[in-house]
Parts: structure tokens; sequence; C-alpha cells
């Protein structure tokens, strides 16, 4: 019988790069209030700014943002989910679903790290009913798939002991519209 990891393992000031998303917003309302909220560009929320673009070109600067906000633990959510961008400017892609990312887990070696990667890492061909196992061989079909698994490659190598995660069809409440839902 497998048990649920606790969310009080991550620490009492986890931050949560990618707190605007669906994902994010979930995960900070279900840490509370002691959880750092960190998006891209500043908005309505106070949240931190962290850009993994940024980070991307500048990776000292991953060092200096956790020094300053002293996480207890990192979940690395945020980055590039606009599969058809994905595929037209593959450079933003891996810089935000590969190269900041890795620079963060690297900053934070000494912490607990979670990085939230895609099922598009995936080929579609399994011939095992059900979610893909952890083993499963990765094939991405597109840019966005690509970026993400090396993004995950890349978040392994900076902090072996980083935690992989891989979503699929992420569905809720969402505060900026960017549901799949919304668009049916």
């Amino acid at each position: 019988m497998q048990t649920r990891p606790q969310l009080g393992a991550l620490g009492p000031r986890p931050l949560i790069v990618g707190s605007a998303g669906q994902v994010g917003a979930a995960l900070l309302k279900q840490l509370g209030p002691t959880a750092i909220a960190a998006n891209p560009t500043p908005n309505d929320t106070g949240a931190t700014v962290i850009d993994l673009i940024a980070l991307a070109h500048n990776p000292a600067l991953a060092e200096q943002l956790l020094d300053e906000l002293s996480p207890t633990s990192i979940l690395c959510v945020g980055g590039a989910t606009d599969v058809e961008r994905c595929e037209t400017d593959p450079a933003w892609a891996t810089a935000t679903n590969c190269d900041g990312p890795a620079a963060l887990a690297a900053a934070a070696r000494h912490l607990p790290f979670v990085f939230f990667s895609t099922d598009y890492v995936f080929d579609g061909t399994a011939n095992t009913p059900g979610p893909y196992p952890e083993d499963a061989p990765t094939n991405p079909l597109s840019v966005y798939g690509r970026s993400k698994l090396a993004g995950e490659r890349a978040a392994l190598t900076a902090h072996p002991e980083a935690l992989i995660i891989r979503t699929n069809v992420v569905y809720g409440p969402d505060r900026q519209a960017k549901n799949f839902l919304y668009t049916l």
C-alpha cells in the first residue's frame, strides 16, 4: 500500500514557481499562507517575480533569489505550456522548460526540489492501458515535449534528488482562463 506524501514535508516556506497557473494556484491554496508565490511577471496577487528565462540567461540569479527568499523547498510548476508557440519559438521553450528550471534546481540542491513535467514526453504508442509507468521509454513528438524532457534531465543532473511529476490533462478552476476545457 502506498502512502500519500504529506505536504508538510515541503517545510513551512515552499516556493511555488508558476503560482498563477492552474496547478500552481491549487498548490498555493493547499500549502497555505506561508507558501511563497512566484510568477514571471508582476500581477495583482503580489507574487514574487521569478522569470525562468531570466534564470536561463543568468543562473547566478537563482542562488541570489533563494538567498533572499529562504524557501524550505521548491516546486517548479511554471513553464512554457503554449504548445503551438513552442513549435515556432523553440529557444523560448528550451529556456523556460529546461534551462531556467535547471538553474533553479542547481541553486536548490540543498532543498527538496519538484519539477512538474508532462506526459508529452511520450509518443502515445504505449501498448499498455492506463498511465505510463515511470520507466516507460520516452519519445516526445513536439518541441514542447522535447523541452520538458530536457528539463527533467537537466533538473536531475543539477539536483539528483529532485522529484519529477508528469501531468496529464490538467483542468479545474483557472483564474487566467487558459484551461483546456474553457476552449471547448
